[in-house]
């Protein structure tokens, strides 16, 4: 008998907030993973930064029925990211329908850990209506860890229920410089930060439950 192909992973970017992250950490996410990135977001950063990088193959769909079928053919090839766009939508349900991992940046700020719970139940609900598997890691993107605002928000999101936290983005001046260039951070504490990340990562794809 054929084994069937495996397919490669999908890393969905979610936030229901503007200004969190998402697309900075989508596209060092995708040149990382040698990953397709579909870019769903009608900003189209992450394609921007994507055709600038000369690294990292994109799509921007002009509708969710296109992206899942630009999914479903690049993830026989290898992985996928997502670049959703903010907001609660159709879009994000689709996204969490196919996705291995959703990573959910979020800044310290109280109304962005309430955006958090509610993100989670969307993930509830696709878990329960055919995607059981799905994974789910937290970001706390431009933390000051001076701050005990930042601290109490890395505390409350280790202790969700159902998600895994991969670590903490501070507000560095590199990730600017390397989006505008269609790069990534390659050196200093924006390297380190990313690379702690990128191996949490690893490791959620690779697990099989929640």
């Amino acid at each position: 008998m054929t084994k069937p192909p495996t397919l490669g992973p999908v890393v969905v970017l979610v936030s229901l907030k503007g200004g969190t992250g998402k697309t900075t950490l989508a596209t060092h996410m995708a040149e990382v993973l040698q990953a397709h990135l579909v870019d769903t977001d009608p900003q189209g950063d992450s394609f921007d930064w994507a055709k600038r990088s000369g690294t990292v193959t994109a799509s921007q769909p002009h509708d969710w029925k296109e992206a899942l079928d630009v999914v479903n053919t690049a993830r026989a090839h290898g992985p996928v990211v997502i670049d959703c766009p903010p907001g609660e939508g159709p879009a994000i349900r689709a996204a969490l329908s196919v996705a291995t991992v959703a990573v959910v940046p979020a800044k310290s700020a109280m109304q962005d850990l309430r955006a958090v719970g509610r993100v989670m139940e969307l993930v509830d609900e696709a878990r329960m209506n055919g995607n059981p598997s799905l994974r789910v890691g937290l970001v706390l993107n431009e933390a000051r860890s001076v701050t005990s605002m930042a601290e109490e928000a890395e505390n409350a999101m280790k202790k969700v229920q159902g998600a895994h936290y991969l670590g903490h983005i501070g507000l560095r001046q590199a990730f600017v410089e390397a989006f505008a260039s269609g790069k990534v951070a390659h050196a200093g504490l924006a390297r380190r930060e990313t690379e702690t990340l990128m191996g949490n990562l690893h490791r959620l794809i690779r697990r099989r439950k929640p």
